[in-house]
């Protein structure tokens, strides 16, 4: 009988240990409060929250100081309401979803004290800005790029439409970007060796340019981004389930050997798709006889031209021509672009540029239909241009700081 007493007692043990932990509301927050630990912490679908959320490295309860040290996974889910969240100094812990489809949510500040940090920003389609303090030993935002990175190993772990991915980052991790239909373009760096599961999926990508250097795309890694482009990098040699949406108009391989996939590669019906893909020459065959490359309508070699991982847009190297520089595309049309021997494009043009409808070069004429990025970026002393109708397409950040 003592014995069962003894087990009774051990097994109402941890019930009297929780009873340490209290919930409540202080300021619009809900936390639960520790009073063994004398810590807080904030609990999970805070949805009065509004505005700038600034959270207080301690609260008070019945008279006494508590710690704030964590931020419960989904602390902020859903809430569309808040614009900015500030995490103290004393928090060493954000938990997994805290962010997710905070649409309202511009930006997120996050300390030195963090060194486990498990949430993305899934569905905040508003974010621009994200800082990391720079004496945080465990994760970086390096070079103003709007990203959590994690720095030991080089890994992006979340960001935002706006992040820029610095050279040196080798993973794109697992949700990095999950859901941001606000991110319609991001460059690759040529360091990145993988991209992992759900990395990018149902973002608003137009194009998947994948680097050289990657090996492995993960399942589901660029799904529902109906992307028209797709490019391919040389050391690809594994694709996972799910990991493309086949909307894209061209697909560019350029992958030395033909990469292993698993099933349903692509999330759409191959052979329904009015897909071209491009593969080298050489392996020509081995494409079209091997599911399921094989079952794209139309399978062709790549040419010289062709877009490609390091230069997406295709086409000649930059040309002079009367003054303006130029790239030309293998179907008569050509791109009024920048000079790349300038640094920062700093001054390229000045004065009043008038881009003409065409141009010729080597006797071939040639349709002027677009502006590529960055063309007249830092051209300060540029007073004025004249854009014939015969162009289409402008480029991201064509004109700016200048004029």
């Amino acid at each position: 009988m003592k014995k069962k007493l003894l087990a009774m007692a051990l097994l109402l043990l941890p019930v009297v240990a929780s009873a340490s932990e209290i919930e409540t509301v202080i300021d619009n927050l809900k936390y639960v409060i520790n009073t063994d630990e004398k810590t807080a912490v904030v609990d999970q679908y805070n949805q009065d929250a509004s505005g700038k959320v600034v959270i207080p490295e301690t609260v008070e309860y019945e008279g006494e100081a508590y710690t704030v040290v964590a931020l419960k996974e989904h602390a902020f889910t859903g809430n569309k309401n808040i614009t900015l969240v500030d995490i103290p100094n004393t928090v060493t812990k954000v938990g997994y979803g805290v962010f997710d489809d905070c649409t309202g949510l511009l930006q997120v500040n996050i300390p030195a004290s963090v060194t486990s940090f498990g949430s993305d920003f899934a569905g905040c389609v508003s974010l621009s800005t994200v800082n990391v303090d720079r004496g945080n030993p465990v994760y970086d935002s390096r070079n103003n790029c709007n990203a959590v990175i994690e720095t030991a190993t080089n890994t992006l772990i979340a960001g935002c439409y706006t992040t820029i991915i610095p050279e040196g980052i080798t993973t794109i991790g697992e949700r990095a970007f999950y859901n941001n239909t606000s991110l319609t373009s991001i460059k690759l760096p040529e360091s990145l060796v993988s991209i992992e599961e759900n990395a990018f999926y149902s973002c608003g990508l137009t194009e998947v340019v994948i680097p050289d250097n990657v090996e492995v795309l993960g399942m589901s890694a660029f799904n529902r981004n109906y992307a028209t482009l797709g490019i391919i990098g040389r050391k690809v040699s594994k694709i996972r389930s799910f990991a493309l949406t086949c909307t894209f108009s061209d697909i560019y391989c350029y992958a030395e050997t033909m990469p292993e996939t698993e099933d349903y590669v692509f999330y759409y019906d191959i052979a329904k798709c009015q897909t071209v893909l491009h593969v080298p020459e050489a392996l020509l065959d081995q494409y079209k006889t091997t599911a399921p490359w094989k079952d794209f309508p139309t399978i062709v070699a790549l040419k010289d031209g062709d877009p490609s991982p390091t230069d997406p847009v295709g086409g000649s190297d930059e040309l002079e021509i009367d003054g303006l520089y130029y790239k030309l595309f293998n179907n008569n049309t050509a791109m009024v672009t920048y000079n790349p021997s300038v640094p920062n494009n700093e001054g390229c043009y000045t004065g009043d540029v008038v881009i003409p409808a065409s141009v010729t070069y080597e006797g071939v004429d040639y349709d002027v239909t677009s502006i590529g990025d960055y063309t007249f970026q830092n051209s300060h002393d540029l007073t004025s241009v004249t854009i014939p109708e015969s162009v289409t397409s402008i480029g991201e950040c064509a004109f700016q700081l200048s004029i």
